[in-house]
């Protein structure tokens, strides 16, 4: 009787899984992305990585008038040091924050952690942003056709 339970139970949970995977993600052209906590010249740079990377997907990157907006606030302040070991120094960058998400106004997502952490370099960390916040739109998002 436990088995047939557990069997019966492993099904539904993968039936579950299947039917969110297969669902189909909601068309948008527009998407807008706002970053709080950062300085000037790193919310400029981010703004730009994330421009050219939602463009080669098909999505059109805008400041208005927006289908998607996915806004990210940085916790704190940005972490960075020098580690020193016998194969010579290297940097050390982290970052954590979340991220929410909206479509036309509704809520798609919300407070999603965003924890980046071991990135060499600024740069690399802030790719490395650019990068997880870009996913969020590819995975719940197709560019309208």
């Amino acid at each position: 009787m436990k088995r047939a339970l557990a069997s019966i139970s492993i099904l539904a949970l993968a039936i579950g899984l299947t039917a969110c995977a297969s669902r189909p993600k909601q068309a948008a052209n527009r998407v807008c992305v706002h970053a709080e906590g950062l300085q000037k010249i790193e919310e400029d740079y981010l703004q730009k990585k994330t421009e050219l990377w939602l463009a080669e997907s098909g999505f059109t990157p805008s400041s208005t008038a927006c289908d998607v907006t996915v806004k990210y606030v940085r916790f704190g302040s940005l972490q960075g040091g020098e580690i020193i070991s016998i194969f010579g120094k290297s940097g050390y960058w982290s970052m954590e924050g979340i991220a929410n998400i909206t479509y036309k106004g509704q809520t798609a997502l919300e407070d999603k952690p965003i924890n980046l952490r071991g990135y060499s370099t600024k740069q690399d960390l802030l790719d490395g942003l650019a990068d997880e916040l870009s996913g969020l739109v590819y995975k719940r998002f197709q560019p309208k056709k």
